[in-house]
């Protein structure tokens, strides 16, 4: 749904939380150090968005921290999806989540024609060059589609081409944050029966082992099709 953040003030914490109600964060930097690469701030604005959460409620051990530092949990191809999936799992209609990236962001051929423009946004991992880059696909199924539908999700994703990188119907491109309407936009690349096919395959590949958000989607895709065949 849109956001009028003229009356909806940001916050990382969920509206609806009470006390002990979960947290958790994961922050990405992406500094592809010693290679053609190269970057050089994003370590420091995962410190950033660290430091900013410690003081908006979070708590240290509610913050993971994945960084091409030889020190922390490294930002791989594997090990981002796996910490998408950390993230979401188990979430509850108090969750307050939240997701960083800082790295490289890419526009790849789309290879499943859900693309209007044939292009898919995607991430860049740190072991791109074997693994090959995260698309906007491999974001909505992991990191979004298994929420639960009233957990209170933000996403920063500081990149290029990532302003539709989660394939919502709605999202905050920088610039509403500093005009005057302050408006969330519609997405015009949405695709709602790609959203609906996505939740059939997840509800199918999880079969009796439902989650989470998944529980939500049984009802949610049955219903959607009865209406139009998906």
């Amino acid at each position: 749904r849109p956001v009028d953040l003229r009356e909806t003030p940001f916050s990382p914490l969920n509206p609806q939380r009470s006390e002990g109600a979960p947290r958790k964060a994961l922050l990405i930097g992406v500094n592809y150090t010693g290679t053609d690469d190269e970057l050089n701030g994003c370590h420091n604005d995962v410190l950033a968005v660290r430091s900013y959460l410690l003081k908006h409620g979070f708590e240290e051990s509610e913050i993971r921290i994945l960084l091409d530092n030889n020190d922390c949990e490294s930002p791989t191809a594997n090990n981002i999806v796996e910490a998408m999936r950390w993230l979401s799992e188990d979430s509850t209609e108090e969750s307050s989540l939240f997701f960083h990236f800082s790295g490289h962001g890419v526009q790849i051929l789309d290879r499943n024609g859900d693309e209007r423009d044939g292009q898919d946004e995607a991430i860049v991992p740190l072991d791109f060059r074997e693994e090959g880059v995260i698309n906007d696909d491999t974001v909505l199924r992991e990191l979004i589609m298994p929420l639960n539908k009233d957990a209170h999700l933000t996403c920063l994703f500081d990149c290029c081409h990532s302003a539709t990188i989660c394939d919502l119907a709605y999202y905050a491109p920088p610039h509403s944050l500093t005009t005057k309407t302050r408006d969330t936009e519609e997405n015009p690349r949405f695709n709602f029966k790609r959203f609906l096919h996505l939740g059939k395959e997840l509800v199918e590949s999880a079969n009796e082992s439902l989650s989470g958000g998944l529980k939500n989607l049984v009802d949610f895709v049955k219903g959607f099709g009865s209406v139009f065949p998906i």
